[in-house]
């Protein structure tokens, strides 16, 4: 198990940087968004059980992905009409704001104020639920599969509130992360050379990028420019980080600061609307607006959080992420 949570670790490091710098104007943000998001729901799918009652699982999965919800998007939305009322400028409808919050739920309603990435949170949520329901209906991978499949391509004919579209979407990726730990993590990697298997993903992931450049997608708005493709690039890049921490760089997921970016992803996904405005405001003040430049700072503030909830697990804020 320390095995297997050392490379998970390594895969949520690499996950939450490309959270950050996907919402900068960066030259890789086209290609960040096209697995990014993917990757995070099918880490979740990685250990994600039926065995205990629905009831257990709605129950702490509420706790620990819909009370940060909630939580964290009226702090935004305050934090907000703040930043508005300092600035001189026009207000928000604030009850449009308060039912996106406890209706609606998804990105399209939330993207007014820093509360723009919590559609996250309530889509695996539902997707989780989704996910549990379908593997007590039937045991057939086969059956499985179609009913994941059907739901996903439904999310994209329905606009439902309470996030349930975008969690319709998001179990298909759950389903094929348990399937590759299963599978992938490691029987798989017993019976064939993990080289062999890294050069194939990576293969496929040439190919499609030869063949058609980067597929466009962005999850927070059900835009696919392929489904199939948009799939199979995701999941093969998946593949490939899978093989190549758990196989041939193990040295890195040892590292404490690998593993206390991975333990506070919850915080570091919430905060970086945040921080990333306030990197572009230093970096506009001192007159070097790059990319990388941002990066760096917003990186440096979002490691300070995580230093200080070391220090204050038990503050109101940090209790929850």
């Amino acid at each position: 198990m320390k095995d297997k949570l050392n490379w998970v670790f390594s895969l949520k490091f690499v996950g939450i940087i490309a959270v950050v710098l996907g919402h900068f104007s960066s030259p890789f943000s086209e290609f960040i968004y096209s697995w990014h998001m993917p990757l995070f729901f099918m880490l979740s799918g990685f250990f994600i059980t039926v065995t205990a009652p629905l009831n257990y699982l709605v129950k702490k999965d509420f706790n620990r992905l819909m009370v940060p919800y909630f939580i964290f998007s009226f702090i935004a939305l305050i934090i907000t009409a703040l930043k508005l009322f300092l600035l001189g400028r026009p207000q928000l409808n604030y009850v449009n704001e308060v039912l996106s919050i406890i209706f609606w739920m998804d990105y399209e309603h939330l993207k007014n104020t820093y509360g723009f990435a919590l559609w996250f949170l309530p889509a695996l949520f539902l997707g989780r639920i989704f996910y549990y329901l379908v593997e007590k209906v039937s045991k057939n991978k086969v059956l499985q599969l179609i009913i994941y499949a059907s739901l996903f391509l439904l999310s994209f004919k329905l606009n439902l509130p309470l996030g349930i579209t975008n969690g319709l979407n998001c179990v298909i990726w759950i389903f094929i992360g348990k399937v590759i730990f299963n599978n992938l993590a490691d029987d798989w990697l017993c019976k064939i050379k993990s080289s062999v298997a890294l050069i194939l993903s990576f293969g496929v992931i040439f190919s499609i990028y030869y063949l058609n450049k980067v597929p466009i997608l962005d999850m927070s708005l059900l835009k696919y420019s392929d489904v199939i493709l948009n799939l199979i690039w995701a999941v093969s890049i998946l593949i490939f980080l899978v093989i190549f921490f758990k196989s041939f760089f193990r040295d890195f997921q040892d590292k404490s600061v690998i593993k206390m970016w991975a333990a506070g992803t919850m915080l570091l996904f919430i905060t970086h609307p945040y921080t990333n405005n306030i990197a572009y405001l230093i970096a506009q003040k001192v007159g070097f607006d790059f990319w990388f430049v941002k990066l760096f700072i917003t990186l440096s503030i979002l490691h300070l959080l995580l230093l200080i909830k070391e220090r204050n697990k038990n503050w109101f804020i940090f209790k929850y992420v």
